[in-house]
């Protein structure tokens, strides 16, 4: 063979072994991007952690060489308490470059057993990256809870049906939670960028929240209304049928109309309270009516013995 010809040869294996290389180093970096979402949030998503896992076995496959790969599943195998696993993978790693100050640190990590601590990207750039995915899960997230939100607040208003309160309540709560969470970010992205549009969304999705609760509280409050003029329309009915039966004097039933009047006033400035702060009163307003209609009748019941 021409030596011409052999220099083509390894020049084309070279730049092979260097394109493999790169995409190596890329799927290493998903990875570590995906353990970094995975520590931000208390490794509860279970999912992260084994699509990490993944894209390290894919470098692997890409370029055996490559440090960062066997740094993230050696990494990842100590988190899931697989010591020996781990161990190995950090002994391939040491193979390439024993003196890489990640490689020492697991080492010493390992040999100490403890938990591992965050894996770091490195550089400015590497900064820039994790600071950039951050913010893209940031405003995802925050989408997803204003979608919620805005197809719940046409719903939202005084409620009777309990379940329906009940799970308004869970949902609110969740959301809530949600919003707490997002703060973290907040945290991580402000020192470094200018995300007033996100910090608006999120002050929004927020007012949204606490509508939807105080909407909760105020439907509690409704029900327990309805249920006390219910109640108040039935003493009503029970004291027409006594009044008849003779089991209740005249000076009794008109002793008990002056009281039911006085539920009636305390009933009003309850109803007036929900209607100043802009809720829709007409189921409690006809229950009202016909708790009056009934305090009427009886009267009128009086009257004719």
């Amino acid at each position: 063979m021409q030596l011409k010809e052999l220099a083509s040869l390894q020049h084309k294996a070279k730049s092979l072994t260097d394109a493999r290389h790169a995409k190596a180093q890329k799927l290493a970096d998903q990875g570590l991007l995906l353990l970094a979402e995975a520590y931000r949030q208390g490794f509860r998503e279970k999912r992260l952690l084994s699509q990490a896992h993944q894209q390290f076995l894919q470098a692997l496959q890409q370029h055996r060489q490559n440090l960062t790969p066997y740094l993230g599943l050696a990494y990842l195998r100590a988190l899931l308490g697989d010591q020996e696993l781990a161990k190995k993978y950090l002994r391939a790693a040491m193979q390439i470059d024993a003196q890489h100050p990640e490689v020492q640190g697991l080492f010493l990590l390992l040999s100490g057993a403890k938990p591992p601590p965050p894996l770091q990207t490195s550089g400015p750039a590497a900064n820039q990256i994790d600071l950039d995915h951050v913010a893209e899960q940031l405003e995802s997230k925050l989408l997803q809870i204003s979608s919620r939100l805005a197809k719940l607040k046409p719903q939202l208003g005084l409620s009777l049906d309990l379940e329906q309160v009940l799970d308004w309540r869970q949902t609110a709560v969740s959301l809530n939670h949600s919003l707490k969470e997002t703060e973290h970010a907040f945290s991580e992205l402000e020192t470094e960028l200018d995300v007033p549009g996100l910090r608006a969304r999120q002050a929004a999705c927020e007012q949204l929240c606490n509508q939807m609760i105080q909407t909760c509280r105020a439907s509690s409050l409704a029900q327990s209304l309805n249920q006390e003029q219910e109640e108040s329309l039935q003493a009503v009915s029970k004291a027409s049928a006594q009044l008849n039966s003779g089991q209740l004097s005249e000076a009794e039933c008109e002793q008990l109309i002056e009281s039911l009047l006085d539920r009636c006033d305390q009933f009003a400035d309850r109803l007036d309270a929900f209607e100043n702060e802009g809720y829709t009163i007409s189921t409690l307003l006809a229950g009202y009516k016909r708790f009056m209609a009934a305090i009427e009748a009886l009267r009128n019941q009086l009257e004719e013995l």
